[in-house]
C-alpha cells in the first residue's frame, strides 16, 4: 500500500505497514523534512516521509526486498540512507 499527498508545498507519502507497535526510527533532513521507518527487529515493514522524496523512493524499494536495517545509522544523517541497508 502506498498514499501520498501535497501539504502546504510539501510531500507526504506513507508506504506498507505502519504500526505503532514496531520500532520507529525518526530520521531529520531539516526544519521540515523528516521520515520515519518502521522496523520488526531489523527489518523495514513501514515508512512515512514528509518532503524526501528520493529518499522516500529508495526506502519504498527496500519494503519489497524485506531489507535488513540498521537502526542506528538510519537516525544519523550524517550516514547516507543507503549506508542503513545491512548485508
Amino acid at each position: 500500500m502506498w498514499f501520498w499527498s501535497d501539504q502546504f508545498g510539501s510531500r507526504l507519502q506513507m508506504a506498507d505497514n505502519l504500526s505503532g507497535e514496531d520500532q520507529i526510527v525518526e530520521r531529520l533532513t531539516g526544519a521540515t523534512n523528516r521520515m520515519a521507518f518502521h522496523l520488526r527487529g531489523d527489518v523495514l515493514v513501514g515508512v512515512w516521509a514528509l518532503g524526501c522524496v528520493c529518499d522516500f523512493a529508495l526506502a519504498r524499494r527496500w519494503l519489497g526486498q524485506e531489507a535488513r536495517i540498521s537502526a542506528l545509522h538510519l537516525s544519523d544523517t550524517c550516514v547516507p540512507l543507503k549506508a542503513s541497508l545491512v548485508s
